[in-house]
């Protein structure tokens, strides 16, 4: 009969359907080790394909249990306990060769078990592992028996929970009852964690060390399951799919560096990173977030165990999307906070961020704090893109700055040919309707539908294009920076929106950006990216976040995407284009936040387009 675990193996490794083979052969946890010869395994899996995955997942497996184990060959010890019973002294000699594994004890030795003074000195110190379920040891027995058939072990465990009451609470709780509760469960990884960071708190526990301890914990617990504890991040759960590593063991520490950090243990800590917010000052809390009430005890547990769910997993994603929503009052007061975290560390903590469809979590951020903004920028960019093209005319007709005046009317021209194209597709199709009652092309609509839609976002971006070159431009000076820095439009420009002919210049334009930025004393912030041969042709749009790309379907959805993120994630607006991005803010959300920074210019191209804010 297969135990859990080979069953929860199988199906993180995407294998599920073979669990009743591996029943039917008796395949456990140990034997499962032992799963070399191909034969063998051919004849549980016959498909090739799943062969393959299973091989390639037991070696990784195999790989982390193998580094975290002890070399047990060649051991001999021989172990003398003695201990009064009923007012006689018996005595038990056992003695212990090559690849030995374990002693088994009953109640009837407990008392030795949680004896402080049982095995001391050197002769049981990293080489016997009680397991305390079965009898081999007899309290009348004074022969030696050998268990060499018995697997490798270690030690160490028992040994940390002989040592204190509690873990000898534990041990004493099993023998009478057979089975770890939750708080069992809790306080086992308690005491284990505690252990790993006793001499120093910042110490980097291995997920080969973590491994190595679940295994301990089913070896002394015997109907415990190492998947329980921990399951590491490099075991795949179908092709090309990665999971993050989980488990109590993990939890428990993540828990307790938490708790180091609010203490003042572990210094909160501002890694230099590219997509750093410079670091963003706390702001005062939205009003939708002020309104929330505190959570209550329970609330907050449940909280805590969804942070921990959602910092450990990114599937599936139904399950992702109401975690996310149940702890959004949490993690935005958090980023909102003296010690928020920096863009790349916020992304790193949560691995569904970084998948594709990550950018929909930040909205649902953005949607509880700040209600009723969510679609301002698709009802207010229609009703000025008339009035900002007109400004733009006027600019090329004062302007004498040839190469401005040159790319004003590139955008100019665009957005005017876009809009007489989706005019006449529209009098067309409207022409079409007319005439034909019953017998419609619906094709030949959708067509047209297309080329309106395709025409409508190659006017939003030659209109969006232009506000670079309309609004004045800000004097930037990094922290780290001696010198001023008067971005020119063209810079202002490529960092609201950055346009290269291919993909293959994506990362070298992002690095050169970057490196850049670093020289002048400033971070990488999210902007928008787009591939396309020309502007009439772009074939996609992109959110650029340090090294994620979110692909979204449209130049106004991007420059969506990139305020939500930049909003919600309390960062600092790109440095080159920060003039922009507060118009876009101020005049097409109309949102404002206690921190906001008051540009004249900006103030000035407001009364322009006839926003009043």
């Amino acid at each position: 009969m297969a135990d859990q675990d080979v069953k929860d193996f199988l199906t993180a490794w995407n294998l599920q359907q073979y669990i009743p083979v591996f029943e039917e052969n008796d395949i456990d946890i140990k034997t499962l080790l032992f799963l070399k010869e191909e034969n063998m395994i051919k004849e549980l899996i016959p498909s090739v394909g799943h062969r393959a995955r299973f091989i390639s997942n037991l070696e990784d497996w195999r790989a982390i249990i193998n580094s975290g184990m002890p070399n047990t060959s060649n051991v001999s010890n021989t172990i003398t306990d003695s201990h009064t019973s009923s007012g006689s002294l018996a005595s038990s000699s056992i003695t212990v060769e090559d690849n030995c594994s374990f002693q088994t004890l009953d109640n009837s030795d407990l008392s030795q078990i949680l004896s402080p003074q049982t095995f001391e000195g050197n002769t049981f110190s990293n080489t016997v592992y009680l397991q305390l379920e079965e009898l081999l040891i007899k309290e009348n027995s004074s022969t030696s028996q050998d268990v060499s058939d018995a697997q490798p072990f270690n030690s160490e465990l028992l040994d940390l929970l002989k040592s204190a009451n509690a873990g000898r609470g534990l041990l004493a709780t099993y023998l009478k009852s057979g089975l770890l509760d939750s708080i069992g469960r809790k306080r086992l990884c308690n005491i284990i964690i505690n252990k790993e960071l006793q001499d120093d708190v910042h110490r980097k526990v291995p997920s080969s060390r973590l491994q190595d301890l679940a295994y301990q914990i089913t070896t002394i617990f015997n109907k415990e399951h190492t998947a329980t504890y921990f399951i590491p991040y490099n075991i795949s759960y179908g092709p090309g799919l990665k999971r993050a590593a989980k488990g109590k063991l993990l939890d428990c520490l993540y828990n307790k560096r938490r708790d180091y950090r609010k203490s003042g243990l572990i210094s909160p800590s501002r890694n230099s990173s590219t997509s750093s917010s410079e670091h963003s000052s706390p702001i005062p809390l939205p009003e939708a977030l002020r309104s929330l009430d505190d959570k209550t005890e329970d609330n907050e547990a449940l909280i805590e165990d969804n942070l921990n769910w959602l910092q450990n997993s990114s599937d599936p994603w139904n399950i992702v999307e109401n975690k996310w929503i149940t702890t959004a009052n949490t993690r935005l007061k958090k980023l909102m906070s003296q010690d928020s975290p920096t863009i790349a560390e916020y992304m790193a903590q949560f691995p569904s961020l970084r998948k594709p469809a990550g950018y929909t979590l930040i909205f649902k951020d953005f949607d509880v704090a700040y209600p009723g903004f969510s679609d301002r920028l698709y009802q207010s960019l229609p009703l000025c893109k008339n009035k900002i093209s007109e400004l733009a005319t006027e600019k090329i007709n004062k302007s004498k700055d040839l190469s401005t005046n040159q790319l004003l009317k590139e955008y100019v021209q665009l957005s005017s040919e876009a809009l007489i194209v989706k005019t006449k597709l529209l009098m067309f199709l409207k022409l079409i309707i007319n005439i034909i009652v019953i017998f419609v092309n619906l094709i030949f609509l959708n067509n047209i539908n297309d080329q309106t839609i395709e025409n409508e976002d190659i006017s939003n971006l030659a209109v969006l294009l232009c506000l670079p070159f309309l609004i004045g431009v800000s004097i930037s000076k990094g922290k780290k920076a001696k010198l001023q820095w008067r971005p020119s439009k063209v810079e202002m420009r490529d960092g609201f929106i950055t346009h290269v002919l291919s993909s293959a210049e994506v990362q070298e334009t992002i690095s050169r950006r970057r490196d850049k930025l670093v020289g002048l004393g400033q971070t990488l912030q999210p902007f928008v990216l787009i591939v396309g041969s020309s502007l009439k042709e772009i074939s996609s749009y992109f959110v650029v976040i340090d090294n994620t790309f979110y692909r979204l379907n449209s130049i106004i959805s991007a420059v969506d995407c990139c305020f939500k993120i930049i909003i919600t994630l309390n960062a600092n607006y790109p440095s080159e284009s920060e003039a922009v991005w507060y118009f876009i803010q101020k005049g097409l959300y109309k949102l404002n936040t206690p921190l906001d920074k008051n540009f004249t210019a900006v103030n000035a191209f407001l009364s322009d387009v006839g926003i009043t804010i």
